[in-house]
């Protein structure tokens, strides 16, 4: 008995050793992620001849996720967003599993986040759409112009090793669209992307997201953060609602008089969504509790920490969701 096929490495992952043999087994843990294995384990069988081994801690080690930054537009692997485990022991192999740094379990050949199903994305601005699967994956985005619909395949395909991102560049897509209808690039207002997913040449499956590109000039800000799943999710906030910078510093008494020899200062940023319904609130609630988020600006990535967060909602005022950020010290490289 093994683990699902693709679960969460923050739960217990336990492979289940069946009809051992009475003593001990040493079971090594294995990654594809690392060459060397991740551990050894001596396991003992109980009064049913079961034993099991936990293979979670040793995966949270190789759990590093991060954007998928100087990547171009397509599909990629998703490394350092999970991990895949097998055991030996015994002369035996178990099968591989994936984990994932999700809260909850990673579901087989679906779309990895809670985000609605149309999004907007702004001239300059990148997504990501994740899928666990065992299967081929091939991105195919789908636009329409002058009555006429085109299909672009030019993101190319893979296949599933656990986890694979498709990164959407709208700047990407609209040059695509240029070229293949023959229009201006700034005529592109809409797409969408569509995931299918293929074994043995038959499509099992299409997943897929709408696009609606805003080109609206306002001052905002783009975040990106890992979501209940493990993979990234990005949403720009078009309100920069405040700004608050505060500063210390630390003096002494010399000879001389008095002498500054220590300041700090620390900036946060409050961010107020648009009005939202209550499933784009719960969505963008996670940023409050992702143990990484960050501030996307261009092909740069800054780790910001979620100082405060809140859902703001009422009889007499619309859904919004309200988040305050500060830089991550030592990671932040530009002001806020």
């Amino acid at each position: 008995m093994f683990p699902a096929p693709c679960q969460s490495m923050f739960r217990p992952a336990c492979f289940t050793l069946e009809d051992m043999p009475a003593g001990s087994v040493d079971v090594t843990i294995h990654s594809v992620q690392a060459i060397e294995p991740l551990g050894v384990k001596r396991v003992y069988r109980d009064s049913g001849g079961y034993a099991t081994v936990n293979v979670a801690p040793y995966a949270r080690r190789l759990w590093k996720p991060a954007p998928l930054v100087g990547l171009g537009a397509g599909i990629h692997a998703a490394a350092g967003r999970h991990v895949a485990c097998w055991i030996t022991g015994g002369g035996v192999a178990s099968r591989t599993v994936s984990l994932t740094g999700g809260s909850c379990d990673a579901q087989q050949n679906r779309l990895l986040s809670a985000a609605p199903a149309t999004v907007t994305i702004a001239p300059g601005e990148r997504d990501e759409m994740s899928v666990a699967s065992g299967d081929w994956v091939s991105p195919v985005v789908t636009f329409r112009h002058g009555g006429a619909t085109y299909n672009d395949t030019s993101m190319g395909q893979r296949s599933a090793e656990g986890m694979v991102t498709a990164v959407v560049d709208a700047d990407a897509v609209a040059r695509r669209f240029a070229a293949m209808t023959g229009a201006p690039a700034a005529d592109l207002a809409e797409f969408t992307v569509r995931l299918r997913l293929e074994q043995a040449g038959y499509t099992n499956r299409v997943i897929e997201r709408r696009y609606v590109v805003d080109r609206t000039v306002r001052p905002s800000r783009r975040l990106a953060w890992v979501n209940r799943y493990g993979a990234i999710d990005y949403h720009t906030f078009p309100l920069a609602a405040g700004f608050r910078s505060q500063g210390s510093r630390t003096r002494i008494e010399t000879p001389a008089g008095g002498r500054t020899v220590a300041t700090a200062a620390v900036q946060s940023l409050r961010l107020l969504s648009e009005p939202c319904g209550e499933a784009d609130a719960e969505w963008l609630s996670e940023i409050f509790s992702s143990p990484a988020v960050w501030m996307v600006d261009g092909a740069s990535f800054s780790e910001v920490e979620v100082a405060a967060g809140e859902v703001v909602c009422s009889p007499l005022q619309p859904t919004l969701v309200e988040v305050v950020v500060s830089p991550v010290e030592g990671a932040f490289s530009r002001g806020l």
